[in-house]
Formats: C-alpha cells, sequence, structure tokens
C-alpha cells in the first residue's frame, strides 16, 4: 500500500467495552495485524474496558485519553499532534463522537480520515447532520457496516451515496464451526433437561434489544411446546426489571437469566436456534455468530439484518415490536425439526460470505484506494 511497509492507521474510539462496536474491532483489529499489510494503534478517548486483551495479546498499541469535548481546540491539537508524530497515514473514527474529533485533527494534520457508522439513527438532530455535511468534504470516505445503514446515513444527511461504502462486520466462521456442539453438557450446566429445545438471545439488557416483545412471544408458545427453554445471555440496567417480568408471567423454569458470558459462540453450537428481539441494529454480530453456529435463529427487521440472513433463507424475521408475529416464527420453528436442519445447513453456508479474512481484504482494498487518490478526493 504504501511500499515496502505496512499502512500506519489510528483508530478512535471511545472504549473497549462489552458491545458490538468493541467486539468487532477486537476481532478485525489483530487480524489485520496478523496479516501483515496494515498497522494500527487504537486511540481511546474515554477509557480502556475488558475487550483490550485481544489487542495487547496482538501486539496493537492502545492510548487511552480522556479527552473533553469532540471540537474542542486542545482535544483537535492533542490528536493531531499524536497523529504526526506516530507516523499515521490514515485515521478511521467509529461512531458520531471520535469521527468528528478524528477527522478535524486528520485535516489539521494534512491526512485522510474515514468516518464509520455502525447503527441505524446514529445521525439524529439538526445539529448532528449539519455536522456531517460541512466535515463530509474533510473525509475520504464514510463506511457504514450494512447496506440498511448507508441508507439511512445518506437520507439523514444529504451526503453524497459516492462517498459512502459498506463494509460488512467479519467473524472467524471456521472457528466458531469447529467448535463441538456439546449439546448435552451445556444443558447440564444450564440446569435443562436433555431434551431440551434450547432458544438462545444473546443481548445486553437494555431497551433497544426489547427483550418484553421476546417474553411476551415466548409465553405465547410455551404451553404448546414444553420442551423449549429460553436463555438469555447477557447483563445490562433492565436484569431486575426482566426478571419480575419472568416471575409474573409463570416462567422461571422456563426463562434463564445467564448473565454476562464469555462462550457465545459454544453456547450457539449448543442451541437449537437463536433469537434476537432489538428495535434497531446496524449490522448484528450475534445474527453472524448465529450463521457460523449452524443455527436457525428468528429475528427482528431492523437494520442489516436481513442482508445478514438472506432473507428467509436461513431463519425468520418478523417486525419489531410484533409479540404475536415473533410467536408464530417460533412456533413454526419449534413445531418442525427438518425445518430447523436446513435452515442451520444454509446457515452455514451463508457465513461464509462474511468471513473475517474478507472483511479484511475489503478494509485493505479500500486504504489502497484512498491512498492513491488522495487524502479527500
Amino acid at each position: 500500500m504504501t511500499g515496502e511497509r505496512p499502512l500506519r492507521v489510528t483508530r478512535v474510539y471511545l472504549w473497549m467495552r462489552l458491545g458490538g462496536t468493541e467486539r468487532q474491532l477486537a476481532r478485525v483489529l489483530p487480524r489485520l495485524e496478523a496479516r501483515g499489510r496494515v498497522r494500527t494503534r487504537l486511540v481511546l478517548t474515554r477509557e480502556g474496558g475488558p475487550l483490550l486483551g485481544p489487542l495487547e495479546e496482538a501486539g496493537i498499541p492502545v492510548e487511552v485519553r480522556r479527552l473533553r469535548g469532540r471540537l474542542r481546540p486542545a482535544t483537535i491539537r492533542w490528536l493531531a499532534d499524536r497523529l504526526r508524530a506516530t507516523g499515521t497515514d490514515l485515521v478511521q473514527g467509529h461512531a458520531h463522537g471520535p469521527s468528528t474529533t478524528s477527522t478535524v485533527a486528520a485535516w489539521r494534520a494534512g491526512l485522510p480520515a474515514i468516518a464509520t457508522v455502525h447503527t441505524l439513527g446514529s445521525i439524529s438532530g439538526m445539529r448532528h447532520r449539519l455536522q456531517e455535511r460541512l466535515l463530509a468534504p474533510l473525509r475520504a470516505a464514510i463506511v457504514c457496516v450494512s447496506e440498511a445503514v448507508r441508507r439511512d446515513y445518506a437520507r439523514a444527511t444529504g451526503v453524497s451515496p459516492a462517498k459512502v461504502h459498506v463494509l460488512y462486520n467479519g467473524l472467524d466462521v471456521a472457528a466458531i464451526a469447529g467448535i463441538p456442539r456439546q449439546r448435552q453438557a451445556v444443558r447440564r450446566e444450564l440446569g435443562l433437561p436433555g431434551d431440551a429445545l434450547l432458544l438462545l438471545c444473546p443481548a445486553r439488557l437494555i431497551p433497544d434489544k426489547d427483550h418484553e416483545t421476546l417474553l411476551a412471544a415466548f409465553a405465547r408458545v410455551a404451553a404448546a411446546h414444553p420442551r423449549a427453554h429460553l436463555a438469555l445471555a447477557g447483563e445490562g440496567p433492565l436484569a431486575d426489571e426482566l426478571r419480575t417480568m419472568v416471575a409474573r408471567a409463570g416462567l422461571g423454569s422456563r426463562v434463564h437469566l445467564l448473565g454476562a458470558r464469555d462462550d457465545v459462540p459454544r453456547l450457539l453450537r449448543a442451541a437449537d436456534m437463536a433469537v434476537l428481539s432489538s428495535r434497531r441494529e446496524g449490522f448484528s454480530n450475534v445474527v453472524l455468530e448465529a450463521l457460523a453456529a449452524g443455527i436457525p435463529q428468528v429475528v427482528t427487521d431492523v437494520g442489516g439484518n436481513r442482508e445478514a440472513m438472506e432473507g428467509s433463507a436461513t431463519g425468520r424475521l418478523v417486525p419489531p415490536g410484533d409479540p404475536e408475529a415473533f410467536a408464530a416464527a417460533l412456533d413454526e420453528l419449534l413445531a418442525n425439526a427438518p425445518l430447523r436442519e436446513r435452515l442451520g445447513e444454509a446457515a452455514a453456508r451463508r457465513a461464509r460470505r462474511f468471513d473475517l479474512d474478507r472483511t479484511c481484504a475489503d478494509t485493505e482494498a479500500l486504504y489502497a484506494r484512498i491512498l492513491a487518490r488522495g487524502p479527500r478526493a
């Protein structure tokens, strides 16, 4: 990309907490490092976090610097100085705030900048829309994680679609597919019957994930499918509220709150299907992991879920906030084991489209095109 040496990229984000963007960075950056064409530095503008481990193991430099005010002159000056001092070739920000700061700092340092948009509705309000329009000429590219997010961003900002690119999230498909299924072992660990039909929802317990709709849907099918059990893998501020909902619905023996888990791919490989009732998504890592695990899923038709699942080829898509539609899809799959098997096989094939090496290759190709045409062409 830049002759004999690897391209030096500085990425800017908030933190490395347990979230979708953070998990994607923890996957992609070490793989890019291993491929040898890109060397990454990560600047975190708020704090570190529990997902720093994979980056440290890969030898990726991480600098945590609490920066006040995304456009504060001292903030811009500090970041621009760091970009020059580290010999950065290209800057990539993630989410609106870090992308705003990194774009202006890159402009000050005379470097190309990329802004990354991870979810629907991330550019809301007149002030944010105006900022995006003013910053667009300073950016070499805007990257969105799905076509749905790209359309949403273009509508919200009026930025030329020619400047907006789609780079799908990726994951190590072979690593997930190679995990033993361990159906009986996982059911014993969770205290479930050996013949339980396990529905797994790996998602933070926050309003956007709308677990209330999922619980209402499961309550509608629980009596007709006595072997079905629903496990919620995740933590968040709604944990106590959801426990109360489960108890009031009389589902305490059928719905299991597992808390935070670091073995979600293993749980997916042992599950019969994945479920996700989100009100909004950008491009769900959970959906990709379920594809790689080779299981069907019932998810809401939001964000990039339809793109990832290839429509109904690998599961069922339902409208958000609709317990009856969600319940109907659950009932269809729970009642039909051959259908679950066919959808699971299709899911495993579809997962190959999102292999991590393809994501990295697409990222490297975008970087090369940007450098070939100049900082903000």
